[in-house]
């Protein structure tokens, strides 16, 4: 995509909902909507004060079927015989620690603990099926293999996990746009319609446009502040005074911001994983989404892998793009703010295979979630599937793989996908309207959160 096209994109999604919207939500520290219906009434304040703090959602997503559900945690110490760990020593298994427990992984795993530890103190894999081991099914895999639903529950209009919780998480955040940020990686659709990605470094040449001219954009800020107080002194109570108070950037802050906006973004530089993080981050402080996605390569479709050095590699790297966030995450003040969730749409073989590579497993992948509300540790098991293995079905409160498990191994992606939505601060009501199964002809709930992955649901 050029960068015509793609500044293009971003300025008409930011800049949608009457013109300069967008702009003036940025210009006065609002929520878009605020200025489109005013200051919300005193029992929707007091609801959203109810509600646990939301987070914004950082998710790496991709259609290769990398190998990190082969070197993570839950993958060395099953006990099972035949499981194939990579030879490569920069992939010798190491211990490491997860809440109370120690597990072993492979040593980047264990390096990024020593480099960040507080992000694997929040951290969980959980161990799980996506029911396909089809590249094209990638899509299926995102709208949960038929299980995900409209905005209304509709069946007729499944929608992409991360554009399920954006479009959720906006109205709590009261963000400029509904949609996710497409930053990199495979497709994302949003309501049934592709996504246009958005190049890291198009934000970067975005907003010097929008802060070139100062006036204006205080100007502006000036109006909808006193058309705000002007409504508020013919009927506000004073918990909306207080919040507009709360919420208003000062003219000091805004120029504070339009100068540290332009210095942040201008070290962005093309479309790697590394700046796609910087861009996000900054474009959550701004509240244009609250929801990017991007693509993490942990060692991509290694079919044919000598020595499996290429998996080998691509774990290093990764885990290294996962320091860089976590890093990037504490420099901007958002460890406690942010979500960080992978998704794919399959693992791969555990097994030792002819060529030297990993084949696509139908029967296990492995979703990493990090974030402030996540209990550090391993969800689910591995067992022996055919010539091969798979994960297990779940004990939902002990995080246990059991054949006796209450999550079916059918059941266990919608399970993942609720359980993020409960780390992120959506409520499990409106997790159910969303992730449905139409059986016998009825529609019924499936999956379940995953308590055991959570400190608090």
């Amino acid at each position: 995509m050029n960068y015509k096209s793609s500044r293009r994109d971003l300025l008409k999604n930011v800049m949608s909902f009457g013109g300069l919207l967008g702009l003036r939500s940025l210009a006065a520290g609002l929520p878009a909507s605020i200025l489109l219906t005013g200051i919300p009434s005193d029992a929707a304040l007091a609801a959203a004060e109810a509600l646990a703090p939301p987070q914004f959602l950082l998710m790496a997503l991709n259609h290769t079927g990398d190998p990190i559900s082969n070197n993570c945690p839950g993958t060395y110490d099953t006990g099972l015989p035949g499981i194939y760990n990579n030879p490569q020593a920069s992939m010798a298994p190491q211990s490491l620690n997860l809440g109370a427990k120690t597990y072993q992984a492979a040593k980047p795993w264990r390096d990024l603990q020593n480099a960040q530890g507080y992000a694997l103190d929040r951290t969980t894999f959980i161990h799980h099926t996506t029911r396909t081991n089809i590249h094209a099914q990638y899509a299926g895999v995102m709208k949960l293999m038929g299980s995900s639903r409209g905005a209304n529950g509709e069946t007729n209009s499944p929608e992409f996990v991360s554009s399920m919780l954006s479009a959720a998480l906006a109205p709590i955040h009261g963000t400029i746009q509904k949609q996710p940020l497409y930053m990199g990686g495979p497709s994302v659709d949003y309501e049934g319609q592709a996504l246009a990605q958005i190049r890291p470094d198009a934000l970067k040449r975005l907003f010097p446009a929008l802060t070139a001219n100062d006036k204006a954009i205080r100007d502006l800020r000036d109006t909808d502040l006193k058309n705000l107080n002007n409504a508020l002194k013919s009927g506000g109570s004073r918990k909306q005074k207080a919040w507009l108070d709360d919420h208003v950037r000062s003219q000091d802050e805004l120029r504070k911001l339009n100068e540290t906006l332009v210095q942040r973004f201008s070290s962005i530089n093309g479309a790697t994983a590394e700046s796609a993080i910087d861009a996000a981050l900054i474009a959550f402080k701004l509240k244009i989404s609250p929801v990017a996605t991007f693509y993490i390569n942990f060692g991509s479709d290694n079919h044919t892998d000598p020595g499996l050095g290429g998996e080998a590699e691509g774990t290093v790297s990764g885990c290294a793009t996962l320091e860089y966030m976590f890093k990037r995450l504490v420099a901007e003040g958002l460890q406690d703010q942010v979500t960080f969730a992978s998704l794919g749409v399959f693992g791969r073989t555990l097994g030792k295979q002819d060529g030297n590579g990993r084949d696509h497993n139908l029967n296990h992948h492995v979703t990493v979630i990090t974030g402030k509300h996540v209990r550090a540790g391993v969800i689910g098991g591995l067992q022996a599937v055919g010539n091969d293995f798979g994960a297990m079905p779940i004990n939902s409160v002990s995080g246990a793989g059991s054949s006796g498990g209450d999550i079916s191994l059918d059941q266990s992606l919608e399970s993942v996908a609720k359980t993020l939505g409960a780390a992120v601060g959506l409520p499990e009501s409106a997790l159910q309207k969303r992730i449905k199964r139409t059986l016998n002809g009825t529609e019924t709930n499936v999956g379940k959160i995953i308590s055991a992955a959570l400190k608090t649901v």
